[in-house]
């Protein structure tokens, strides 16, 4: 995945790894779970979602790393993330169940 202004890119791997601009050295983050199933990065690459096997999104901070929140999917595997255009909700879908919620 990478973002609008081509400057951040994504991908799921064991440990989650962003660079931060393509051309700099790649920051890696410990994404707890099994496995990462889904993942967004917001339009101004400064936040990123996950969700997964565990069943919790998780949203994060692409700087400093830190996880900013959670939001529990009530058993449901997270299969589908998106950040609205202006990042300030997310779209969380899974096993047949979709809630947008303010981040």
């Amino acid at each position: 995945m990478i973002d609008p202004l081509g400057q951040t890119t994504a991908a799921t791997t064991p440990a989650l790894k962003l660079p931060l601009v393509i051309t700099k050295e790649v920051r890696s983050y410990r994404v707890p779970g099994e496995r990462v199933t889904a993942m967004a990065l917001s339009l101004q690459g400064k936040q990123f979602l996950t969700g997964g096997s565990d069943r919790i999104v998780r949203w994060w901070d692409v700087d400093s790393g830190d996880q900013l929140g959670q939001l529990d999917m009530n058993g449901r595997w997270v299969l589908a993330l998106a950040f609205s255009s202006d990042g300030a909700k997310a779209l969380c879908g899974g096993e047949g169940v979709y809630c947008v919620c303010g981040i």
